[in-house]
């Protein structure tokens, strides 16, 4: 997914891309300790925070150390997966989408102000769902024709948002990715047919509490 620096604190900065330019539209005393030199210009300080959160958990991992590989190894998880699913699953059926279906998912989005890279906020989605329904429809069953995924739904925005610790600390910012509202439609349609599919054939075992819908996680310690 490609990823871009938003906002620094309250400062809203536009990613340098092609035919994109800097466009600092407020400014603020933000100061950030890059190896010892205190940086507040705007494009600096969103280089270095794309740098960072693209790179923080490669570096993450590299300072762990490796375990035992006989227990760890690509085998013994395709061992276990085997075991657990001896048997072979029907093909997903991805059926075409609904005007109905469309309503049903939009109502689910919330009335929020913020948006993603396109500065379309979910609202204006949600009002406008009587005129733009039909190339939505259209262009959900393209993406599940083809199974294509447009590219351009597959930016997010960064805002990094402080955690704790040092404010000019760059590990005391954590990434907030915002995706469009169109991208989450899509990605709602694609869900509701992969979801579907895990249930009707019992893909998902009955002992799966986490990340589940109608299901809590306290239930484990009940059963």
């Amino acid at each position: 997914m490609v990823q871009q620096i938003r906002t620094v604190n309250s400062q809203q900065i536009k990613p340098k891309q092609p035919g994109m330019l800097l466009n600092p539209m407020r400014t603020i005393n933000f100061l950030l300790n890059i190896r010892g030199n205190f940086v507040k210009n705007p494009q600096t300080l969103a280089d270095t925070f794309n740098n960072y959160f693209t790179n923080v958990a490669k570096e993450l991992v590299s300072k762990i150390t490796k375990r035992d590989n006989s227990n760890c190894s690509q085998g013994s998880y395709m061992q276990y997966l085997d075991q657990a699913l001896p048997q072979s699953f029907p093909a997903i059926h991805m059926k075409a989408v609904t005007e109905k279906e469309i309503y049903v998912i939009q109502k689910g989005l919330k009335w929020k102000r913020s948006s993603g890279y396109d500065e379309v906020p979910s609202w204006i989605v949600k009002l406008s769902m009587p005129f733009i329904s039909s190339p939505l429809i259209y262009i959900c069953n393209k993406i599940l024709s083809t199974g294509v995924f447009p590219t351009r739904l597959k930016f997010s925005q960064i805002s990094p948002m402080f955690k704790t610790g040092d404010k000019t600390d760059m590990s005391a910012y954590r990434p907030i990715s915002l995706l469009t509202s169109f991208s989450k439609l899509f990605e709602n349609v694609i869900y509701n047919r992969l979801l579907q599919h895990t249930k009707e054939n019992s893909i998902i075992t009955m002992d799966q509490y986490g990340f589940k819908s109608n299901s809590q996680l306290n239930w484990l310690y009940l059963n």
